[in-house]
């Protein structure tokens, strides 16, 4: 399975730079601009999958790959490219973890993965370059939820609440999320890490 790969040459130059906001070390949301499409082009090529990942997955991931690419002309497409993400991310769950726990779907399994299969900030490419913690975030824990309820807090966003947002027309949805993509990619690559 190959990852990205388009022809940007013929791509118009843009009046002003695409900004996007990223995780970096030290700024969870740092601000991106991209003047050109071939270096954009390349930071989404630099999430690419491994080619052991299957096909049934990569496809979508590769959908959503082309999503954020082609917001070059339309930034809006990243919306759409997080919710197809996501899908693919849901999709290698299903198949690595369905029927190994009650419940399912994404909150269960990245639930799954945190409390019962190894996932942690030290074995998350994401949260190793960045020198952040991440885990913690993509998924309500039990002490979260207790610590909320105490103070009366919002719901966290948690990779599922992010998806269902996305999903069932979230208002409040302007930008993207930052290092989403990323994310998505190396939990896909973790939940396949036997197969790679």
């Amino acid at each position: 399975m190959m990852g990205l790969s388009l022809d940007v040459s013929a791509w118009p130059a843009q009046e002003g730079p695409l900004v996007v906001p990223w995780t970096e070390p030290g700024n969870p949301a740092h601000f991106h601009a991209f003047s050109m499409a071939e270096d954009w082009l390349a930071f989404v090529h630099s999430f690419n999958l491994s080619p052991s990942i299957p096909q049934t997955v990569a496809l979508k991931y590769l959908r959503a790959q082309k999503l954020y690419a082609f917001a070059w002309f339309d930034c809006d497409l990243i919306k759409a490219g997080e919710l197809v993400a996501l899908s693919a991310l849901e999709r290698a769950l299903k198949e690595n973890y369905e029927g190994k726990l009650k419940k399912s779907g994404l909150a269960a399994w990245v639930e799954y993965m945190a409390e019962h299969d190894g996932l942690t900030d030290k074995v998350l490419p994401i949260a190793l370059r960045c020198g952040q913690p991440v885990v913690q975030y993509l998924y309500e824990t039990d002490a979260a939820i207790e610590a909320r309820k105490k103070m009366g807090a919002l719901e966290p966003n948690t990779l599922a609440r992010i998806r269902n947002g996305l999903a069932h027309g979230d208002p409040f949805d302007g930008l993207s999320w930052p290092g989403l993509l990323e994310i998505v990619r190396d939990l896909i690559e973790y939940a396949y890490r036997r197969r790679l």
